[in-house]
């Protein structure tokens, strides 16, 4: 049950991006592109190569952690899906997978934007730990968190050195966590 459970989670997270992906814009400024492509597929090689051999061979490459272990990985995948849907939902047109600033670029303080400057990272992070926790193998958890875990702490600086040219972004970032809401 928790490989259907997988599967399902894994499909749903991938739908969610693909609804929401939008075609490149000619009225956008594009920062680092090309290691931005090179980082987004290391770790789309690091994630396909990890679940599809786990998918392959769930019977017997699995590492035998505790059911609770598996339960929270479980959760921690569930989770990411709604919210991915409403990061996106949130950023609305200025959803882009690449560092790019839009003709008339606005910095979005609403949904989980309201706490978190980068919200989708966090929601990428709960999916990666989670299959990693569901699947019961050290690979499924750290071959994706070592690839994705390097895209976001390379990418993020980029990212908030680009956003920092908007209006009240030093306000905005003061008053937000990163990843998490400041307590």
């Amino acid at each position: 049950m928790l490989y259907t459970f997988f599967l399902v989670c894994s499909i749903a997270f991938v739908f969610v991006r693909v609804v929401w992906h939008q075609p490149e814009s000619k009225e956008s400024t594009e920062y680092q592109s090309t290691r931005e492509k090179l980082l987004a597929s290391q770790f789309s090689i690091l994630l396909f190569s990890s679940h599809g051999y786990w998918i392959a061979n769930a019977s017997t490459c699995m590492v035998y952690w505790s059911d609770g272990i598996r339960y929270v990985g479980a959760v921690f995948m569930f989770v990411s899906i709604p919210w991915l849907y409403w990061v996106h939902h949130s950023l609305g047109r200025f959803f882009s997978a690449r560092l790019e600033l839009r003709k008339d670029h606005t910095i979005i303080q609403t949904g989980p934007y309201k706490w978190i400057r980068h919200p989708m990272y966090t929601s990428g992070f709960l999916y990666v730990i989670g299959a990693g926790l569901l699947s019961g193998n050290i690979g499924v958890l750290l071959l994706p968190l070592v690839g994705f875990s390097l895209l976001v702490f390379v990418r993020v600086p980029d990212e908030e050195k680009m956003l920092a040219q908007l209006p009240d972004y030093e306000e905005y970032k003061n008053k937000t966590g990163r990843f998490f809401p400041k307590l």
